[in-house]
């Protein structure tokens, strides 16, 4: 079984294409939720490799999100990566810079659950 990777974003459409990218590009599953309740439902679920979620968004913001899952066991050491539109002006740009991310911390490093191993030797828990 293949990695499996969270996205959590509330705008449909940045939710779908950073999914397709991930299975497309990377080769990994993704599981989808379009809010941080949902989120943290998915994630205690099915304990995700990685969660990528947003910011700002209703019923449950990401901070809060992480927050929440730093506080029970079960998922403390999911390793989660924020993004938010508010820094760029439109959606492609959020897309572009949450790839660049993703190509540098994932597609070309070695990364098991709970930590990842960066090509400089730095251990992030």
């Amino acid at each position: 079984m293949g990695k499996t990777i969270l996205v959590v974003d509330d705008d449909e459409p940045v939710r779908k294409s950073i999914s397709i990218a991930l299975k497309l590009k990377g080769g990994f599953d993704t599981l989808e939720a379009e809010d941080g309740l949902i989120g943290l439902e998915l994630a205690k679920q099915h304990h995700p490799d990685l969660i990528i979620s947003d910011v700002i968004m209703e019923n449950l913001n990401g901070f809060l999100m992480l927050e929440t899952l730093k506080e029970f066991p079960e998922t403390a050491d999911i390793p989660i990566i924020m993004m938010t539109v508010q820094a760029q002006t439109d959606k492609i740009g959020k897309l572009v810079l949450l790839w660049n991310i993703l190509q540098k911390v994932l597609l070309s490093t070695n990364f098991s659950k709970g930590q990842f191993y960066f090509k400089n030797q730095t251990s992030v828990k």
